[in-house]
């Protein structure tokens, strides 16, 4: 005797659901890529770090930075004075 065959053993069921899955996930990867693709950049702004140092012993005498160049109180400056050279 012949027995009925379930819908889910149906080649035609099993195509569809294997077509259904296939194009989901070519959707999901479209999306995750064009996600990606179209960030916007950061936005950096120009800064400035300027640092000049001694010829003879090679430390740092004045050190400017400015964060960002579009505010005028935002710069930290310092000088370092009276640099010896310690002999052990």
């Amino acid at each position: 005797m012949l027995r009925p065959h379930p819908v889910s053993d149906s080649i035609v069921f099993k195509s569809f659901f294997f077509v259904l899955r296939i194009s989901i996930a070519w959707l999901l990867a479209v999306f995750l890529v064009a996600g990606v693709w179209y960030v916007e950049p950061a936005n950096w702004t120009p800064f400035k770090f300027d640092v000049q140092y001694d010829p003879q012993l090679s430390f740092p005498v004045h050190a400017e930075v400015d964060p960002s160049s579009s505010a005028s109180d935002d710069d930290v400056a310092f000088d370092v004075t009276d640099l010896k050279f310690v002999k052990k």
